[in-house]
């Protein structure tokens, strides 16, 4: 499965690998100190939880790992024709107006007005046009979702990513 980031997302997730390596090292050395000389590790509780820490981190970087070698870079593309991946759409569900941002994956802050192609509300959204319907599944009841506006990138993409980056930190 393809798993489409921004260049910012991509180098935060290759950055994420760099860290969680740095930090399997760290927790090895500190379960080897834990177990000293005598490489004492039955009932030695600093050997233990520092090998149970290292197996958490170990299947953290596995994810990470997977996610990134089925990682595919983006160009954000400045068009506004149907609903992608840094487009804003202005959408009605039901009776109400909704307005989001399509973020790449992970990117996703809904208090910000972001939400991630790969979530329920976006994924039937995707590559819809302006004044399409669809019948979508929305907690459980099926509500109209109807295409109003489509904005480019360059409207709120940009800085609402820049704003999400930077608070992620």
């Amino acid at each position: 499965m393809t798993i489409y980031f921004s260049k910012i997302g991509l180098e935060l997730k290759k950055a994420q690998i760099r860290i969680s390596e740095n930090k399997i090292k760290a927790l090895q050395k500190e379960a080897a100190d834990a177990a000293g000389v005598s490489y004492d590790w039955h009932d030695n509780f600093g050997y233990e939880d520092a090998q149970r820490r290292v197996d958490q981190e170990t299947n953290t970087l596995m994810v990470l790992k997977r996610e990134l070698k089925e990682a595919k870079e983006i160009n954000i593309e400045e068009q506004q024709q149907e609903v992608l991946i840094g487009t804003t759409v202005i959408f009605s569900l039901g009776t109400e107006e909704k307005e989001f941002t399509i973020g790449a994956y992970e990117e996703t802050s809904p208090k910000m007005g972001l939400i991630s192609y790969t979530s329920p509300l976006a994924v039937p959204l995707i590559k819809m046009r302006v004044g399409e319907q669809k019948i979508i599944d929305v907690g459980g009841k099926k509500v109209t979702a109807e295409i109003k506006k489509i904005l480019p990138p360059s409207y709120r993409y940009t800085e609402l990513i820049k704003r999400f980056y930077n608070k992620r930190g």
